[in-house]
């Protein structure tokens, strides 16, 4: 079975490319990784390694034809971006397919100021042993390639995921994996589809790290500045200890709710990614982008 890269085109990442940092380096790994989608004609055949959704549909009302739950009958679908929400700081969109009409709200990612649009879709495939297609609704493009997933069942239209997250890649098995990145670091966050047809966060007492040092990533030690408090749980309630100015240690987890540990004298110890952040120096911690 062929199957591509999510929006991936056939060239390098170009030199010329507003992604930041952060993100291209995930980018590039994405070519390892099989992913399940369509144009809006016919498969592409082909994976490579940057972002492309040149063959996508904008979200410019245009209608385009395709069997999403694999009848035999092309469905009616498109996509515009209607305005502006009350706050300024959301963009509303439109999808419809048939005569069927969702409207949905599109969030400020934290990487960009002000309002953002929805930009387009394409068609994917979610898992590759049905025979069903589903809607890859896709946001601005710079930094980052936020998405939401939609499917069509029995004559409506389903939130497959409900939220806009960066997929680094579709699965083909039903499952899709996040990228998350807070400017020093980055973890994945595995999603898969539940009884009910929807992307659920796949819950892990923690999930690993990787810790952006200069051009390279991975996981490696860091050497503290000055002393810093550190807990023995992932909870503001638990009981803290303090680490010497001078001591190495090595950030390798995160809980996925603000929280990210590092290996210290061959125990665990957590603090807020919060408290990272505002003393990035203090940990000699590079950020991207």
């Amino acid at each position: 079975m062929i199957v591509e890269l999510l929006g991936l085109g056939l060239h390098e990442q170009s030199k010329n490319s507003i992604v930041p940092p952060k993100i291209m380096k995930h980018l590039v790994l994405g070519s390892l990784f099989a992913v399940s989608l369509l144009s809006s004609s016919h498969p592409s055949q082909a994976a490579g390694r940057d972002w492309d959704f040149s063959n996508a549909i904008p979200a410019n009302g245009k209608v385009v034809q395709y069997d999403l739950n694999g009848d035999g009958r092309k469905e009616k679908i498109s996509l515009i971006a209607t305005g502006q929400a009350k706050n300024d700081k959301t963009s509303t969109y439109r999808l419809k397919i048939n005569n069927v009409v969702l409207d949905e709200v599109w969030p400020t990612y934290n990487y960009f100021d002000g309002n953002a649009k929805v930009e387009g879709f394409k068609i994917g495939d979610l898992n590759t042993r049905d025979k069903s297609k589903e809607i890859v609704v896709f946001g601005p493009d710079g930094e980052s390639r936020l998405s939401r997933i939609y499917a069509w069942s029995g004559g409506k239209i389903r939130r497959v995921l409900r939220k806009s997250i960066f997929i680094e890649r579709f699965n083909g098995d039903g499952s899709v994996t996040e990228l998350k990145s807070n400017g020093w670091s980055s973890f994945r966050l595995p999603h898969r589809l539940n009884r009910q047809g929807e992307l659920k966060l796949v819950q892990q007492p923690y999930y690993p790290l990787e810790v952006y040092k200069g051009s390279d990533e991975g996981v490696k030690p860091t050497r503290i500045l000055k002393d810093v408090f550190f807990y023995l749980n992932p909870n503001s309630k638990s009981q803290k200890f303090i680490v010497k100015k001078g001591s190495s240690i090595t950030f390798d987890r995160a809980d996925n709710k603000g929280w990210v540990g590092a290996k210290i004298n061959g125990r665990i110890g957590w603090v807020t990614e919060e408290d990272v952040n505002a003393n990035a120096d203090t940990f000699q911690l590079f950020r991207a982008g």
